[in-house]
């Protein structure tokens, strides 16, 4: 017996101590199986076998045997897997969770596995591990929210959904297999009604269409009358609608031959402010705008020429106590040009923390700000029809930019022209990436046919990211 087929043999029977005798023998043991490129290492045999130590022992020696596949297509965590060896799954994907993203066969992925055979448990736990796996693609470009649905896996489905919907990374919910079907499209063509009430609630675009041009719905027509019937009307009312109403598909050559309208120069500067400045510049520009907001509020509360008092509490002059002494007319145009310094401020501000942690929070406290800021230059300018004139037409240039700023510009309508381009330069992001644009991402997903004449565009993952290409 030679010494391969002796570490085999204590592969087999666990031994670890068997395993340093035969490295004192020949130091270049491990090496021998580096030399062919598909071939059983002693980590995929311990994996079979279940040898949940010997395995993290040749883990440890050999962490190249890791990503390695024998001549089916499989790795170590694959072996252990499909072998039902569920103590060595979990100790294999404790030591590397990078384990789980090994694309096997068809380049079929643990995760794939698991979804495939609805095992709920290793799912999740995978999920938890490696939550970059869930991005990772077949052959057929099938994530394993596909492979759950594809299978008719309810319990699978349910929990990837329960996972992309807490993590929010529900826009993988669109990504297409290589027929250009989402997983609405997988789950109406397998007749599953209750997987088609979650996705409406969840999925961006409903109205997708595959490579040949169907929808959802078109694919629920071409079942059987009497068990889609169901389906059916969910899709319907859900606003599911055929291809046929819906407006013509602009190519890529038609979108760079268009015009480039200014909601998508908007956008790009959005993408620009969000990834096209640099950390420090962006710190700067944030720390100045602080510094603006700060100065023209102080202003309002002291401003130019200060403010009336008399202890008394008799007027003179037509002035009343804590009204600014000031000339109306210079008055009116402080209150417009220290609002707009003020609003523009604040507006930048929204920019840069919308997408962070607590952005909801900060957009609340900066619109508490503004009505704070309204009630001290109504105050300052005095109850006369002037005055309120004055207050009113600042709090309308006030409102309009925050407006803008809070509202319009994350939530604007990109014309589909400009959503083309997004769609032929969309890669997908790792989950950390998505993660800081998904806000963002998730604004700018259900959009159709505007200044378009009618043309429709599809796959807006990614968008902020692929928008700051033309940035840089």
């Amino acid at each position: 017996m030679d010494a391969a087929e002796k570490l085999a043999e204590a592969d087999r029977m666990n031994n670890i101590d068997v395993l340093y005798e035969l490295l004192c023998s020949d130091p270049f043991l491990l090496e021998s199986f580096e030399q062919v490129q598909f071939i059983d290492t002693p980590l995929h045999i311990a994996a079979s076998e279940g040898c949940t130590h010997f395995a993290i022992e040749i883990m440890s020696l050999k962490p190249s045997f890791c990503g390695r596949l024998n001549t089916n297509g499989f790795s170590p965590l694959d072996l252990a897997l499909r072998n039902g060896h569920r103590e060595t799954v979990s100790r294999l994907v404790q030591f590397d969770p990078d384990l789980i993203r090994v694309q096997g066969k068809e380049r079929i992925t643990p995760l794939h596995y698991v979804a495939e055979t609805d095992d709920v448990e290793f799912l999740a736990e995978f999920l938890l591990a490696c939550p970059a796996s869930i991005e990772d693609l077949t052959i057929r470009d099938e994530t394993a929210v596909h492979t759950a649905v594809k299978n008719g896996n309810e319990r699978a489905f349910k929990v990837l959904l329960g996972w992309l919907q807490r993590t929010e990374n529900l826009d993988i919910l669109d990504w297409k297999d290589e027929a250009g079907n989402t997983v609405l499209h997988i789950a109406a063509s397998t007749n599953q009604p209750q997987v088609v009430r979650r996705l409406i609630k969840r999925v961006y675009t409903l109205n997708e269409v595959n490579v040949e041009g169907l929808t959802a719905y078109d694919i629920a027509l071409r079942l059987p009358t009497e068990s889609s019937r169901e389906i059916k009307k969910v899709l319907q009312k859900a606003g599911v609608c055929r291809s046929s109403l819906l407006p013509s598909v602009c190519s890529k050559a038609q979108f760079f031959s268009s015009k480039e309208y200014m909601s998508q120069k908007v956008v790009k500067l959005h993408a620009f402010l969000h990834k096209g400045l640099s950390e420090d510049t962006r710190n700067v520009l944030l720390v100045v705008a602080v510094l603006i907001a700060t100065a023209s509020y102080q202003a309002v509360l002291s401003p130019p020429g200060g403010l009336y008092s008399n202890d008394n509490g008799k007027s003179q002059g037509g002035l009343s106590n804590g009204q600014v002494q000031m000339p109306t007319n210079y008055l009116n145009l402080f209150l417009i040009f220290n609002s707009l310094a003020f609003a523009l401020s604040v507006g930048m501000m929204v920019l840069f923390i919308q997408d962070s942690l607590g952005g909801a929070l900060l957009d609340l406290a900066l619109l508490f700000l503004m009505f704070s800021y309204f009630l001290s230059m109504f105050s300052i300018s005095g109850n006369t029809k002037t005055g309120l004139m004055s207050a009113g037409g600042a709090l309308a240039i006030i409102s309009s930019l925050f407006l803008f700023f809070l509202i319009i510009m994350p939530k604007m309508w990109v014309d589909a022209p400009g959503m083309m381009l997004l769609d032929c330069l969309t890669r997908r992001e790792t989950v950390s990436d998505r993660m800081q644009y998904r806000l963002v991402a998730k604004k700018y997903s259900s959009l159709v046919g505007h200044k378009c004449k009618g043309i429709h565009c599809n796959d807006n993952i990614g968008i902020l990211h692929n928008l700051a290409f033309f940035s840089e």
